[in-house]
């Protein structure tokens, strides 16, 4: 018998113990993700049922999470980019920890799982290429975000497969800035 999914014609509350989110995203199985400063929380589809699968134990705080292919996911903490696998249990394996950044991480981004792109507080953005015969991510460029703010380096966003773009939302004039991913893939 198939499972039913949760009516959401009203509104659905769900209650939890765990602190305030910092995203959520729709998984490609329907199930929700959602995390915290410390937690990756995965919440059931058919029932909102909730189970922590991921906790960092230091003092860092997890600031991004994009879900890649094959129950993989990323994850930026502090300058690093840990790549998890889960198993149909919701159990979790670290597979690779990515370091390259010399500061906070914010933003990460996806094509098609074969690139990551990482931009940080560190005024760079990185990009890793997916290796299929080692089944790991390796650095292959990185860039700086030349006349960005303090705190603009989260701001980046793919218009497609080729373009980029990063933009400042600090203080003074706005500034877009369009980087051609061909040129350095």
């Amino acid at each position: 018998m198939k499972k039913k999914l949760v009516n959401l014609t009203k509104e659905k509350i769900i209650k939890t113990n765990i602190e305030g989110f910092l995203d959520i995203k729709l998984l490609k199985n329907g199930d929700l993700i959602a995390l915290n400063e410390k937690k990756i929380i995965i919440f059931n589809k058919y029932n909102y049922d909730y189970k922590v699968i991921f906790e960092e134990t230091n003092e860092n705080d997890i600031y991004d999470l994009i879900e890649l292919s094959n129950n993989r996911f990323c994850y930026s903490i502090y300058k690093y980019l840990k790549i998890i696998q889960l198993s149909k249990s919701n159990q979790y394996k670290i597979i690779q920890v990515l370091s390259g950044h010399i500061d906070d991480v914010y933003t990460i981004l996806s094509i098609n799982d074969n690139y990551l792109i990482s931009s940080s507080m560190d005024k760079t953005i990185k990009i890793w290429k997916y290796i299929h015969k080692n089944k790991k991510y390796i650095l292959i460029n990185s860039t700086t975000m030349i006349n960005y703010g303090d705190f603009d380096n989260n701001n980046i966003k793919l218009l497609n497969q080729n373009i980029l773009i990063y933009y400042s939302n600090n203080f003074g004039n706005g500034v877009i800035k369009f980087l051609n991913l061909k040129k350095i893939i």
